[in-house]
């Protein structure tokens, strides 16, 4: 496990291994953000360097292109400004809009940054409110595509948000109504962009847009969610969630979400704490592929934790308390070759799953397959499969293998890919 870097005074209640040698912050110091960097070998903070300002839009900053690159939001109360910037500062592109850009994902396979934006709009409860919307912005021509989500508004605009706005309207009436809106994730399997939110009518949705037809599809579900995470392991969509408690307290789970029906499952409780102040409550859930952990943050009321989380179980592995003045940032892995769009998980396909005896590992043509392991739920080697060199398909026989859970890894240089193997 690697030390995560949460703040320019980290609290850490126990010392985790470390994984590589530096990695980036967004800190806060004299009211401007900057970029910092934690050496996991020193075991120390470097100086802030290069300035993102005072307007930077929390939980924006994220890294792409080889981490050669970075992009954030900013907004200056009226409007936001999308900078993309090198490591050295190069300040190379900027895109102003007319909305207030709440979150951005990089999708490497399509190349093209998806974020959640808002415009103030009037709605039936006489709220002038926000209403949501998610933007796709191509990198190479600079090119946008808006898709708007009917009925989805929130009142506060930033994320994430959960909890009760009470307003007088302009018949002086006063009107009451619940918002939620959730950090989004990416589906990187199936070129899916997430989110959860709370619509006007008051039914919490899934909000799935596909970016390979831009079509927008909704799944209804049962719970409040901070943010959500995409476990490429398990092909799963994990999920930060709260709860409020009949005494009035606040319960936090990490959660699966099934993305086509909405169910919850493998519902783990992180802790519970006294009621929050809905401006006060927010969370993070973020997937790191090289450990295959979750690393979720936590504040409420001022206090802030840090969980270290098994991506299968959904267990807390290890706890710290922190102080809130960083953006945690865990890079997205990338493809060893940048000039080809996909990583490994998007070209191994294995099938026939679940099954009572052959299974079929079929790889991309470019992608050279260096080892695939068979394990059972220990990690106990069962099979260890001869690559053949120029072969696209190999065939695996558990025939004599017990009816259980199994785990299929292919590797190739430094990437792996592991899939769950159910035999019948």
């Amino acid at each position: 496990m690697r030390k995560i870097c949460f703040s320019l005074a980290f609290i850490a209640t126990t010392i985790i291994a470390v994984a590589q040698s530096s990695y980036p912050c967004v800190v806060k110091t004299d009211n401007q953000w900057k970029l910092s960097n934690y050496s996991s070998e020193l075991g120390e903070f470097e100086a802030p360097t290069i300035s993102l300002g005072s307007e930077y839009s929390r939980n924006t900053f994220i890294k792409y292109a080889g981490q050669n690159q970075y992009a954030y939001s900013s907004f200056d109360g009226t409007s936001s400004t999308i900078h993309v910037r090198n490591d050295a500062g190069g300040h190379f592109k900027s895109t102003r809009l007319y909305d207030h850009v709440l979150s951005l994902s990089f999708v490497e396979s399509k190349n093209k940054l998806v974020y959640l934006a808002t415009s103030k709009v009037p709605n039936y409860y006489d709220f002038l409110t926000e209403d949501v919307s998610i933007t796709i912005l191509d990198l190479v021509d600079n090119t946008s595509l808006k898709v708007k989500i009917p009925t989805f508004s929130i009142f506060v605009p930033t994320l994430p948000y959960v909890g009760q706005q009470t307003k007088k309207d302009a018949r002086g009436l006063t009107q009451t109504h619940n918002f939620s809106i959730s950090l989004p994730t990416v589906n990187t399997d199936k070129s899916e962009f997430l989110f959860v939110a709370r619509d006007i009518p008051g039914f919490n949705r899934l909000v799935k847009l596909d970016l390979n037809t831009n079509k927008v599809r909704t799944v209804s579900v049962q719970i409040e969610a901070l943010s959500l995470a995409y476990c490429a392991t398990t092909k799963t969509v994990k999920g930060l969630t709260v709860e409020e408690n009949a005494d009035g307290s606040s319960s936090y789970y990490v959660v699966d979400i099934n993305d086509m029906t909405g169910e919850v499952s493998n519902k783990v409780l992180l802790e519970v704490q006294n009621k929050a102040l809905a401006t006060e409550q927010n969370g993070s859930i973020q997937y790191d592929a090289e450990l295959d952990q979750l690393f979720v943050t936590k504040t409420v009321n001022g206090a802030t934790m840090a969980y270290q989380i098994d991506a299968e179980s959904n267990e807390v592995v290890e706890s710290s308390a922190v102080t809130e003045n960083a953006d945690i940032f865990i890079p997205q892995q990338t493809s060893k070759d940048h000039s080809r769009l996909f990583t490994l998980s998007n070209v191994v396909k294995v099938y026939p799953n679940p099954t009572q005896d052959v299974i079929s590992v079929e790889t991309d043509l470019d992608m050279l397959v260096d080892a695939i392991v068979l394990t059972d739920a220990t990690g106990k080697v069962l099979r260890n499969i001869s690559v053949q060199s120029g072969m696209t398909t190999n065939q695996i026989n558990i025939a004599n293998v017990s009816q259980g859970i199994y785990y299929l890894k292919v590797t190739s240089g430094t990437e792996t890919h592991v899939e769950k193997i159910v035999k019948y």
